[in-house]
Formats: C-alpha cells, structure tokens, sequence
C-alpha cells in the first residue's frame, strides 16, 4: 500500500496539494480520480512512499485518508508546461491545481491516457545551445496580418517545423482557416468546442503522426497544445486586445500572460498580433522586451468617409434627448433606399443604463441587492425595470417612489439598444431590422442564422453590441456607433482604449462611411480615431498611467469578499495590506451583504524583482494566506 501526494485540478480548492492512499504503485506525473467533497476531481501525483515509510505520519494525522478512486494515464504535457504553470500560479496568486485546471480542459484530462506521448523533452545541452526564444509584436490591418501568416506558416512547412495560432473564438478559428489555407488544407487542425472524446482522439492522433508538417488554430481552451504537440516553434496569439483571453472566473488567468512565461521556458517564437495592440504590449516593444516583426505604423489605413456628429450641441438645439440624430436618421434612409446595408453598434442592452430621480438625481437601485437597475423594452405587459447583477426583474409600472426625496419623476438615461430599435422602428415602420445582443442571441446556432439572414435577406439595418463583431465578418455599405459614451463614465483606466478598439472594429466592417454620434467629441480615443493617428493617443495614455499608477506600470491586486460585517473585514485586510496603502470600496450586494473591495497596486519591480515572472514571495504570502471566502484577482479588467 501507498500514500500519493496529490496536485487537485480544481479552482475551488485552496490547498495545493492532498494526500490519498493506494494499493497501486502508481508512478509519478499520473493523472488520477480522486473524492473531494463528495465529488470526484482529476489530480496529479507529485510524491509517493510505502505506507510502512509513513506509518507514523498517518497515525500522528487528524484526519482519515481516502482511497484513489481511479488510475487515469501520464500526465504528457512537457516539463516546460509544468514549469510555466508554477510561475503561473504565483504570478496569479493562486494554486497550481487551479492553474491547470483553468488551462485544461475535461475532455483532455478525461482522454489523456489515451494519447500515445511522442514529445521529446529539451535537454539542458539543448537549452543552453539553442536559439534564444524571441517575443514579437505584429500592429497591422487584418489584409497585411494575414498575409503575413500565411508567408509564415508556409516558410514553417518548408522547413518541417509547426505553427499553432491562438484566437479568441470558434468563429476566428473558421475564418483564420478559410484565409490562409488554400493549397495547404490538408495540413490545418482545428481545436475548439470539442464534443466527443472519439473526434477528438482521431484528431490528436492525426496531429501527432503529422506533427512536423502541421498548422493548429486553436481557441484558448486549447492552448496546451502548444506543449502537447512536438515541434511547434511559432505561437501566434492573434488578436491579441480580445478580453476573452482573460478568465472571468478564479484564478482569473491570462492565456496571453501563460504564453510569455511558456516562450521562456521552452524556448518558442511568440508572436501577439492585432490591429490595435493593448497598451502594456506597446510598452514592453518601448522597453525591448517585445520586438516589432514588421515596423509598427500608428497611423490607420482608412478609405472611408469619416462622420462625427455632436449629439449634445443637437439635443440642446432640439431641446430634446433622442437616440437616433438627424445626420443618422439621413444615412440609415440613404441606405434604405439605394438597397444598401448599415451596421449600427449600441454600447448597451435595454432601453437606457439607468433610472434616476428627475428631481434629486438620485439613481434608482435594485430592491434585491441595491444596484442600479436598466430599463428594458416593452413585453405584453409593459416595460421592465431589470438588474444586471442579480437579475431581478420588475414591471416599471409598479416602480417605486424615489427613496430619498420620494418623488415619483423618474426618467432614464443613456441609449441601449432598444430605444435605438424603438426610434428606428418610428422612423421607418416598414423596414426589418436585424438584431445582435445578450437578449435576443442566445446560441451560436441564432448568431450564424442572423448573420446569414443579414448579408443574404433584404434586411438593410442590423443593430448589435459587442457580440456583433464575432459574428460579422464581411463588410456592409455604412456603419454607424449609436452611443458609446456611457464607456468613458465607467471606473476603468482602460475605457478609452477599448473605445477605439471598438470604433476601429466599427469602421472595419464599412467599405463607403461610418458615423458616431457622441458628446465626448474630445475624448483621445475619437480624436485618434477621427484623424487616423494613434501615435499620440498611446504616448498620452501611456503617461496617465505612469502617473496615475495603472499597469503596466504597476500590478494591481483586487481581493473581493461578500459579507455581513463589511467594516470589521475591511479593518483586517488594512491590518493585513497596510503597507500598501489600499484602497477599500464598499457596496451593498446581494441578500443584504455588504460587497467588500480592495485594491492595492504594487510597483512592477516589488512584485517581480528579479524576473518578470519570479514574484516576490512577501507580498504573494500575504494574498494566498487569505481564506477561500476571499477572490483575489491579478491586473483586474474593471476596478469595480
């Protein structure tokens, strides 16, 4: 008999490692079944040693040990992956079952003791000797981004060496494919939503008799292949802005940030494209770590007549709040009547993003968890008044009277897409309107039936938030932006930069014009994107951030915690974070808990001192000593 040492692969548990007994001698590096909770869990085994070795420590133990419930197979990612994952989880505060329970999927876990390891490992001769892995950076129009892959993947073949491309969805991988394959169909593997162990089994098995004449495109769930598959020496993480490649669940890893500490470690090509790269990619191409494959240009090419439309000058004029502006209103009947099409973004679902007292400006809250409620369009029995935190839902006719002064003048505020679909209809009643958000697209199987109906059908209007834009690939006539200006009021350093992502994702989808109507004419991510230059909206972004302390300039640890007793929690973690001068916010949440907030923001060189990816074990201490009640995310998408 035995007693393993186990790594659990699962997010939820905050140990980093457990400890079963067996009957097997079971070799270190498998997968097993193990019982936690009454459930069964994959984990890894890290220690072993004969029961009679350990007859002391069981006996001294408090608890009682339980049996393996099942031998699945090796664990046949290389030693590279392991070593990335171990920087991974201090990087990301969190433990290294969790990590790799974030970075594999079932259906691999479930199935990898089938898969036959061809891998050779690098030996240190081989490390030392070999090429320095290299960290490049390509900012180009999708046109010249393509083109390059596919000069890429073919010089790859040539030389009998692989290329796994990364994008963020499922929909990217298909049209990646149909871009760059043609001659080479033969060689490209998709790996996305993998259904049933047997497809996917036949097509690893492919992958690996092929490995040295293969090109994979992968969404992020599929990553590790970059490890599985022998000879990859090229990754590109293509698209490289999309926030799907942040987990938004614990730990709250970043394939993008995985894949720097990987490159590393086994001494890959790394490639981050996009049309706008991130400001912390542009950063580290200023400092030298990343490189430039071709010379970044910061101006866009652009062909297509520029609008901007001053929406506040005409509400004042018009002594009237209307989504829809008079110079909108002339393109979409533009469109209409020469048979054309107009694709029209709305930054929010529902009819407006808040309800506020007319008289005290005070906004009206969830009665459930006391966050501020949207307003929805109509059903058969009236327009609803919905929270996007809880989800609890009342018909705006039975809406109470303010709480502080208690009025009954409430008005909303803010153009969603239902008001946009409201105006339009009023405009023109006879016209079909196609349609793309949370509430109307439930599946992808409805996403690809609009799209088709959209660029197939006489449908000449099509509204969408940003689900649109991973489903609509070919371009239209016009496009225009309803609203974007609710984004620049939110809490994030980051508001400015993604609106020009999505004003150049708008403009990406015209061939002739594209309109935005906006109040924040000013704001650096219009002016960058209305003359085409974003040379100086980086530089300027770049420099709030230095002085206002936003990565990359700092890591930002957010710890989050749910509670009854908000104020004695918030006196513990200062006791605790002093130090670091935190930053507490408190809110009502759900069931009449109080949600607790901090943040703390550690200068680049305290969290990681010597290395990029070595933290430092003081401050990491203090973060992974916090009770599982607690959610600690790293570098954070939103402040609150």
């Amino acid at each position: 008999m035995y007693i393993v040492t186990v790594i659990p692969l699962s997010r939820g548990i905050n140990k980093e490692n457990l400890t079963y007994f067996t009957v097997n001698n079971i070799p270190l590096g498998t997968v097993v079944s193990v019982q936690i909770r009454n459930k069964e869990v994959n984990a890894i085994v890290i220690n072993k040693e004969s029961l009679s070795s350990a007859k002391e420590a069981v006996k001294a133990s408090n608890f009682k040990l339980k049996k393996v419930v099942a031998e699945k197979g090796p664990f046949i990612l290389s030693s590279e992956f392991f070593c990335a994952t171990l920087k991974a989880k201090d990087y990301f505060a969190t433990t290294t079952g969790a990590t790799l329970f974030s970075l594999l999927p079932n259906i691999f876990l479930n199935n990898c003791h089938k898969i036959k390891n061809v891998r050779k490992e690098i030996s240190e001769k081989q490390i030392i000797s070999g090429t320095k892995n290299e960290k490049l950076v390509l900012m180009a129009s999708d046109e010249d981004r393509i083109d390059f892959y596919k000069k890429l993947i073919r010089q790859n073949l040539a030389h009998k060496e692989g290329t796994l491309i990364c994008v963020p969805t499922g929909g990217d991988a298909k049209i990646f494919k149909e871009s760059v394959d043609k001659g080479i169909e033969e060689f490209f593997y998709i790996f996305e939503n993998e259904n049933t162990s047997k497809k996917y089994l036949q097509k690893i098995e492919s992958a690996m008799k092929d490995d040295h004449r293969s090109i994979f495109v992968v969404t992020p769930a599929h990553f590790y292949l970059a490890s599985l598959i022998p000879n990859i020496k090229t990754i590109v993480i293509e698209k490289e802005s999309s926030n799907i490649y942040k987990s938004q669940v614990r730990p709250f890893l970043d394939i993008r940030v995985f894949a720097e500490i990987l490159v590393n470690e086994s001494r890959q090509v790394i490639i981050f494209g996009d049309r706008i790269l991130r400001a912390e990619t542009i950063s580290k191409v200023e400092s030298k770590e990343f490189f430039e494959v071709l010379p970044i240009s910061y101006r866009t090419k652009s062909t297509i007549k520029k609008e901007l439309v001053n929406v506040k000058e005409s509400w004042q004029k018009r002594k009237k709040f209307f989504a829809i502006s008079t110079e909108l209103t002339e393109l979409v009947k533009k469109t209409i009547e020469s048979k054309k099409k107009i694709f029209i973004f709305c930054l929010r679902k529902g009819l407006s993003g808040v309800v506020v007292c007319n008289d005290c400006k005070t906004p009206i809250e969830c009665e459930k968890c006391k966050a501020s409620v949207a307003l929805y369009g109509a059903t058969q029995s009236g327009k609803i008044l919905l929270c996007n935190k809880c989800g609890n839902r009342k018909f705006a006719k039975e809406s109470p009277l303010c709480k502080i002064c208690q009025s009954w003048n409430l008005v909303s505020l803010g153009i969603g897409i239902d008001k946009v679909e409201g105006e339009l209809s009023a405009l023109f009643p006879k016209v079909k309107i196609a349609r793309f958000d949370g509430e109307t697209v439930r599946s992808a199987k409805e996403a690809e039936k609009i799209t088709s109906e959209f660029y197939s059908k006489d449908i000449s209007i099509c509204l969408g938030t940003e689900m649109a834009f991973y489903y609509l690939k070919e371009r239209v006539d016009y496009s225009a932006i309803a609203s974007i200006d609710s984004l620049f009021s939110m809490p994030n350093f980051r508001a400015s930069e993604k609106a020009l992502r999505i004003l150049l994702e708008t403009e990406n989808l015209a061939r002739e014009q594209m309109l935005i109507q906006t109040k924040n004419v000013d704001d650096s991510s219009i002016t960058a994107w209305h003359s085409g230059n974003l040379s100086e909206f980086y530089k300027n972004d770049l420099s709030d951030r230095k002085t206002f302390g936003y990565p990359p300039f700092t890591t930002i640890a957010k710890v989050t915690l749910e509670t009854k007793n908000g104020q004695y929690e918030k006196e513990k973690l200062f006791g605790i974070f002093s130090d670091h001068k935190p930053i507490f916010i408190l809110s009502s949440s759900k069931k009449g808990k109080t949600l607790l907030q901090m943040i703390i923001k550690i200068p680049k060189t305290a969290w990681c001192q010597s290395d990029p990816f070595i933290v430092d074990k003081t401050i990491l201490s203090k973060l992974t000593s916090l009770p599982p009640s607690y959610t600690t995310e790293i570098d954070p998408e939103n402040m609150m």
